[in-house]
């Protein structure tokens, strides 16, 4: 027997490490719950700022929108560019940067956000010959990032290397692509949220090229050309130890080394790792569901409806996913804008789970079974969060279920 995902009541997310917050929120509108949609219909790209505990959108009207998820509110837009595509936030959560789709005198242009102040100055760099648009940017350390390129047709650009601090930027003429020291344009940039390990997923071409840059010894560590059609959308795992990638028919699981280790066959979407718990999220369009993975096995755990219908993602549309960075929170950009849905609370889907933590008022759970641990038992099942798993637990579990 199944259970069906339980939500709990949403908790503020803690905020401890917020830096000069701006104002209130001065937009009004009603908090947005589990399943609701923050109605940003030109957004591109999400990105999660562990400081603030906010979602930032890039838009391709040039707006960074800003969605606060302490007060589940949007905020005031920054006018930031013309185009937005690509961004990432610097380790320290003091800036973000952004690819503009606007070239101005033929030059690319990187905003960069002061996420104190909205303040933005602009970096830009000479292109290479038929080179275009800033298109993905990664940020790797304090000091560098990594930036990808569109082309002016379909061809190679080069990878740059970018100082955050200077604003300088350099080829990286190192870069194993599918050209001599090139990758074609359009290329995506995942990182792990440990910033090790950057994969790049190289665009516009049936072999799916992929590589691997390593952070500690600075240098691309492997290439592979997949041969299974082209890179879509992609995920790194919260330690860069796998890489779950969306091709024409599927999403397959890959290692550090390139190496394919699983193919969730039957799934076609956006895919995503949960930051705290072994999962891997797709958002499937054959069902318009989320479909939740075990990665140890990828074998399916439960399913969250997404609430509209979905269509074949590619690029910065749908089906790009982010997630706080406790896993409480999880954002899906769909046709009509991006989807909240709350994920504290979440239980295990087998009872055979639950009778296997309960272990009794004011005794830790034991558990036998060797895939479950402790911490999972009071993740999942201490609703009361009083240190254990009985029946008080399992009464909140069925008022859980009356209320969904």
């Amino acid at each position: 027997m199944r259970f069906t995902m339980i939500l709990g009541i949403t908790a503020l997310i803690a905020n401890t490490n917020a830096q000069s917050p701006d104002p209130l929120p001065t937009r009004s509108q009603q908090p947005i719950s589990h399943g609701e949609l923050i109605p940003i219909s030109d957004r591109r790209d999400l990105i999660w700022d562990r400081h603030r505990s906010r979602l930032y959108i890039t838009t391709e009207t040039g707006n960074l929108e800003r969605f606060d998820a302490i007060t589940r509110t949007m905020m005031d837009p920054w006018k930031v560019g013309d185009s937005l595509l690509g961004a990432d936030i610097t380790q320290n959560g003091q800036d973000l940067f952004v690819a503009d789709a606007l070239n101005i005198d033929d030059a690319p242009q990187v905003r960069k956000v002061n996420l104190d102040t909205g303040e933005v100055s602009t970096l830009t760099f000479p292109p290479a010959t038929n080179e275009g648009r800033p298109w993905d940017i990664k940020i790797i350390t304090d000091t560098k990032g990594f930036i990808t390129t569109d082309f002016q047709g379909i061809g190679t650009v080069p990878l740059r290397e970018f100082n955050i601090t200077t604003g300088s930027f350099a080829i990286r003429e190192d870069t194993p692509g599918s050209s001599v020291s090139k990758i074609r344009g359009k290329s995506i940039l995942r990182r792990s949220a440990d910033r090790s390990t950057v994969f790049i997923l190289e665009a516009d071409i049936s072999s799916g090229p992929l590589i691997t840059y390593d952070r500690t010894t600075d240098a691309f560590i492997t290439n592979s050309n997949t041969g299974k059609g082209w890179n879509r959308l992609a995920a790194a795992s919260p330690t860069g130890d796998a890489l779950a990638r969306m091709y024409w028919g599927a999403v397959e699981i890959r290692d550090r080394a390139l190496e394919l280790t699983n193919d969730v066959e039957d799934y076609r979407g956006g895919p995503i790792f949960d930051p705290s718990r072994p999962l891997l999220y797709i958002a499937d369009e054959n069902s318009g569901e989320i479909v939740a993975f075990e990665t140890a096995t990828y074998q399916e755990r439960f399913r969250i409806q997404v609430g509209e219908a979905m269509f074949a993602p590619a690029g910065f549309d749908e089906g790009i996913m982010a997630t706080a960075h406790d896993g409480s929170l999880l954002f899906l950009s769909t046709i009509m804008g991006v989807r909240l849905y709350e994920l504290t609370g979440l239980r295990a889907e087998r009872v055979e789970d639950f009778t296997d933590c309960m272990a009794g008022p004011d005794s830790p759970p034991s558990p036998l079974m060797p895939e479950i641990d402790v911490a999972d038992c009071l993740r999942w099942f201490d609703i009361n969060a009083d240190g254990d798993v009985d029946l008080r637990d399992a009464a909140s579990l069925i008022l859980s279920f009356a209320a969904n």
